[in-house]
């Protein structure tokens, strides 16, 4: 079997691999037409190899096209199990985004850079200014609910079996389990299985390959063909640490209303914080041509 290779780390103990750098692709068109697969390809190959060149590739395509970002797992995800992902909106980074963010998560808030892994471009957010200060240098606000957990479980699968699953413990004083960002694994009380594992299921399954992106905040989805989604659920505090508390202390700081302190015009443009104005603001932004007005009368609409 005829093996290329686009990423050497991951193909390093694989026997017989040819080793292509993406960058070097077309120099050596004849030698990928001949393989029989492709392995570990760039996101920006798959598109040329799968429909130009028709080659096979390993992972999928669904585990291109679902893990290239948080956006596109997060609503397969709220299509096939919306019970088992925390409270999530995807907003555009504006003012308004910001409000709706506001509004549906609440503080505090976990923000993610969508095209991000290892614990890399996760924020906790506690207040406007500093979810401002972040959207700013986003194009997308992806905003989820924090969970009062301090773990989440890894499940790893290969077809419709277990191969792996561990507890990621995040470290004292932080929010992130990921390994990468000081987060300990553990394998002591594992839950066991408590839905069938099936391929026929109605709903489906959807494909995530190790290290790629993941939306969930201590959630691992599980979704079947008799049984619905599993309920997100605060996971157990190991022995000798005393329970982290909710909400950053205070459980009624989700509840906190929006702020809407005026800000200064001065210097609006640079960033998205100073270009929120308040309702009573927007009110004289804008102004037909001919309709000056002043800063104390509201524009009207001409034969308003």
């Amino acid at each position: 079997m005829r093996l290329i290779s686009f990423d050497v780390s991951r193909t390093l103990h694989i026997p017989g691999v040819r080793y292509i750098k993406p960058e070097r692709m077309f120099e050596h068109l004849d030698e990928i037409q001949a393989a029989d697969w492709l392995l570990f390809p760039s996101y920006w190959q798959v598109s040329t190899l799968l429909h130009a060149m028709h080659k096979r590739i390993f992972p999928s395509p669904a585990t291109y096209y679902l893990g290239h970002d948080k956006v596109e797992q997060t609503r397969a995800f709220q299509a096939i199990c919306p019970e088992n992902i925390p409270k999530t909106t995807i907003q555009a980074s504006t003012c308004h985004g910001i409000d709706i963010a506001e509004a549906e998560v609440g503080y505090p808030m976990i923000v993610k850079e969508i095209r991000s892994a290892r614990g890399q471009g996760v924020h906790l957010i506690e207040r406007r200014r500093e979810l401002e200060t972040l959207a700013a240098s986003q194009e997308v606000l992806y905003a989820q609910t924090r969970l009062p957990i301090d773990r989440d479980l890894r499940i790893v699968l290969i077809g419709d079996r277990i191969l792996a699953s561990y507890w990621r413990v995040t470290p004292p004083g932080g929010y992130r389990a990921n390994v990468a960002q000081g987060g300990m694994i553990d394998h002591d009380d594992i839950p066991p299985p408590r839905w069938p594992w099936s391929s026929a299921s109605p709903r489906g399954w959807v494909s995530i390959t190790p290290g790629s992106t993941s939306p969930w905040w201590g959630i691992t989805p599980s979704c079947s063909s008799s049984t619905a989604c599993s309920a997100p659920r605060a996971l157990p505090t190991p022995a000798g640490r005393p329970p982290r508390p909710s909400w950053n202390g205070s459980p009624a700081a989700r509840e906190r209303p929006p702020r809407t302190t005026p800000v200064s015009r001065r210097s609006r443009s640079k960033n998205v914080r100073e270009r929120c104005l308040t309702s009573r603001q927007r009110r004289f932004e804008w102004r037909p041509p001919g309709m000056a007005g002043t800063k104390k009368t509201p524009a009207r609409w001409p034969g308003s």
